[in-house]
């Protein structure tokens, strides 16, 4: 009996543990809440647009995929908090690969507290950090601005 009630134990403690390790490293949205937007800024189709980084002993990963010329994509509620560098990576049409290592946070400001999209946009002489509030770009949009 003693035995049953040791290894009852041991399992619920092992479990306890294993459980905990998994919530320290899940994908976690931030409050306030930001978004993670990228753009191409050249007249090229772009493959394989991804972004990688490691944050709080977490390696985060995010990517459209696929950016047409001036073409944009979103991901939603990106874990916090915003990333202090990042890798950007892409593919042109005539098969050569890019990556570029970004310095994000420092360009965005107030970024614990920011809320919005922060855009990586890439041009042709490289990649620029764009951070804009939800009604910065509603603003834009009314007056068909284009953004980033």
């Amino acid at each position: 009996m003693r035995w049953l009630r040791l290894i009852t134990l041991l399992a619920i403690y092992t479990g306890f543990g294993c459980a905990a390790g998994a919530a320290r490293n899940a994908w976690q949205p931030r409050s306030p809440p930001y978004d993670l937007g990228f753009a191409n800024g050249t007249n090229l189709k772009l493959d394989g647009v991804d972004s990688m980084w490691h944050e709080n002993d977490f390696d985060y990963h995010a990517g459209p995929g696929v950016l047409g010329p001036g073409a944009r994509g979103e991901i939603g509620n990106a874990p916090g908090p915003i990333p202090r560098h990042l890798r950007l990576l892409w593919k042109t049409p005539d098969g050569k690969r890019h990556e570029a290592t970004v310095a994000v946070a420092e360009k965005v400001p107030d970024a614990a507290h920011f809320s919005g999209t922060v855009w990586l946009k890439i041009t042709k002489s490289g990649v620029k950090v764009v951070p804009l509030t939800d009604s910065q770009m509603l603003r834009m949009a009314e007056k068909s601005q284009p953004y980033p």
